[in-house]
């Protein structure tokens, strides 16, 4: 998995994903899990559970290893996962992570094949 930021470039870039989505794709539900691990469901039927752990203890992620920070995850209005202290992550990374599917498929809207 490749490092994601925090709040940086990635909030405005959760803003502009979800200004324009007009469907599916949309995080809807996310819950910790133990390992640093994130369980999310999408509108579109996709759910996973990510491996956030390489992440923990680095920058702004540095701040889940208080006990009970990673717990703290909530859906922002933007529909990202975020935490206190401005952290949040792309829910199209996290998508991506969980489908294998890569960044240039999403941006041909209309060129995604549905899910096997």
């Amino acid at each position: 998995m490749r490092p994601l930021k925090g709040r940086s470039g990635l909030t405005q870039r959760a803003e502009h994903s979800a200004q324009r989505r007009s469907g599916g794709m949309k995080l809807i539900e996310v819950s910790p899990q133990t390992g640093f691990r994130l369980s999310l469901r999408y509108d579109d039927g996709v759910a996973g559970v990510v491996d956030l752990s390489p992440l923990a203890g680095l920058g702004v992620f540095a701040a889940w290893l208080q006990p009970g920070v990673f717990e703290q995850v909530t859906l922002s209005p933007s529909g990202a996962p975020e935490w206190p202290g401005e952290i949040d992550l792309c829910p199209d990374a996290l998508f991506l992570e969980i489908t294998g599917r890569q960044a240039t498929a999403m941006e041909r809207p209309g060129k995604i094949e549905p899910l096997a």
